[in-house]
């Protein structure tokens, strides 16, 4: 039977090989050769997905098939000055107490843990279940890539389980859809006056998140106020932008972001003594999650910077465009319906011009909302001189509350564990949508573990759930015999 040490061995195994995204070839075919190795039949498409094959066993085996999936690859996030190489390197875990995190770097949990699952039931020789068909997509991370490519005669069955949840006890019915942009120019430089010294405004500390099911909390974008900072800082002198830069990933929340400036020796003096006041105000803003927020202020290399009439153009951009909740859902209680995550500013200098690159990435239920989000970064961008590239769009998970699925897993819950599984929807990207949309006689449901702090080096992984929903998974699969 399917046990939580054996679990945490394949996630063990899994956290050995990288698999960032985009570079999930070599845990692919780690699992391909495993898989062929017991006997099973495999197949891949030509975007790279994976397909595990297993006849039914027991009461299963003369049953229609059924689908597990779950994505091969991780957000790649580490600590400031953590001397970790994704590509390389294995990411170290630690046990602290029912939770597992990693030594300053994201876990993969998303969603190493549903693999992790899906590993175990294909190696068990007890457990009862219908044929399965063992999804493993890539490049979930940066826009869901494997599945809006996958090949739709590579799934055959017409009940999947989705096991990239983050919340125990919550039966996943409906996701949104979204789409990510980039807004670039250039802009010139100008000399800066010969008395004039550059330095170094941080801003980190801050916890991050999932730019969907954590955009309510308050986190903190260090790149939004970065800007307020910025902001407050140039409209008394002659300042002189270098650089602007934070953020990488458009599903994670910025952590931390720096700018280099030029300005006066006295104008810096100033900002100096007013830090801590600027950081008092804003860890207030933010209650618990502004406890670990810095601003501070370090040397920095000189280089090329804009006049001051384009410096004050990039902080005016950056101050409007908009981020976080836009509006909350009517069907939903306490659902995010509409949000925006400005999630990276990228400067740098070629030819002694500035090449600008703002990520930002939208999400909706209603389609009509989502665009018109991104109609407003279309108009920011505009006004700003900026060109505007979008990519990476994904539909979203219509919510089916009549299920057959639903009503099984429903039931399979409450007589596992007494109580009532939460029917939700969830305003992140799920591969559902996706897969909904290429297959729509599919019918599918999302589960998952306990997951905190996914996206950041803060991720957790909490150990009695993962067993719980082993447990709840290998029930359901009986059920559906």
């Amino acid at each position: 039977m399917l046990t939580i040490s054996r679990v945490l061995e394949w996630f063990d195994q899994i956290c050995r090989i990288p698999h960032t995204s985009g570079h999930e070839e070599e845990l692919r075919s780690f699992i391909q050769k495993w898989a062929q190795g017991q006997g099973l039949k495999t197949r891949t498409d030509a975007a790279g997905n994976l397909l595990v094959i297993k006849p039914g066993r027991g009461c299963g085996a003369q049953s229609a098939s059924v689908a597990l999936q779950a994505h091969l690859d991780m957000v790649a996030e580490k600590n400031l000055g953590v001397p970790h190489n994704f590509l390389q390197d294995p990411i170290r875990t630690v046990r602290d107490g029912d939770w597992l995190r990693a030594d300053q770097t994201t876990l993969g949990a998303d969603n190493g843990a549903g693999v992790a699952l899906m590993l175990t039931v294909l190696e068990d020789q007890e457990i009862e279940h219908p044929p399965l068909e063992c999804l493993f997509t890539i490049d979930e991370e940066t826009g869901l890539t494997g599945a809006l490519q996958m090949d739709p005669e590579l799934l055959s069955s017409r009940v999947l389980i989705n096991l990239d949840s983050e919340e125990t006890g919550v039966i996943t019915i409906g996701c949104a859809g979204g789409v990510t942009g980039v807004l670039s120019r250039t802009l010139p430089s100008e000399r800066v006056p010969p008395d004039y010294i550059v330095k170094r405004i941080w801003v980190r500390g801050l916890k991050g998140g999932h730019s969907g099911t954590d955009i309510h909390k308050r986190l903190g974008n260090s790149l939004v106020l970065l800007s307020r900072l910025w902001d407050a800082v140039s409209s008394g002198g002659d300042w002189r932008l270098q650089s602007f830069r934070g953020g990488d990933k458009h599903n994670a929340i910025p952590r931390e972001a720096y700018l280099d400036a030029w300005a006066p020796a006295p104008a810096w003096e100033q900002v100096e003594t007013h830090l801590a006041n600027w950081q008092r105000t804003f860890a207030q803003e933010l209650g618990d999650n502004g406890n670990s927020l810095e601003i501070k202020v370090t040397p920095a290399s000189p280089e090329l910077a804009l006049g001051r009439n384009n410096s004050r153009l990039l902080g005016d951009f950056l101050l409007c465009l908009p981020h976080g909740v836009w509006t909350m859902s009517a069907q939903w209680s306490n659902l995010v319906e509409t949000s925006s995550n400005l999630a990276s500013v990228h400067t740098g200098w070629i030819d002694e011009e500035m090449q600008l690159r703002v990520l930002f990435s939208v999400r909706s239920d209603r389609r009509s909302l989502l665009e018109a989000l991104l109609s407003r970064y279309a108009s920011l961008g505009r006004l700003a001189g900026m060109k505007l590239d979008v990519r990476d769009g994904y539909p979203g998970w219509t919510p089916n509350p009549d299920s057959l699925l639903l009503q099984k897993a429903c039931r399979v819950w409450q007589k596992l564990t007494g109580s009532e599984a939460r029917v939700e929807t969830v305003h992140a990207g799920l591969e559902c949508g996706v897969l909904a949309d290429k297959c729509p006689s599919l019918d599918m449901i999302s589960i998952g573990p306990d997951i905190r702090g996914a996206h950041t080096p803060e991720e957790r992984l909490h150990v009695p759930s993962l067993q719980l929903i082993g447990e709840y998974l290998v029930k359901l699969l009986r059920e559906l015999c």
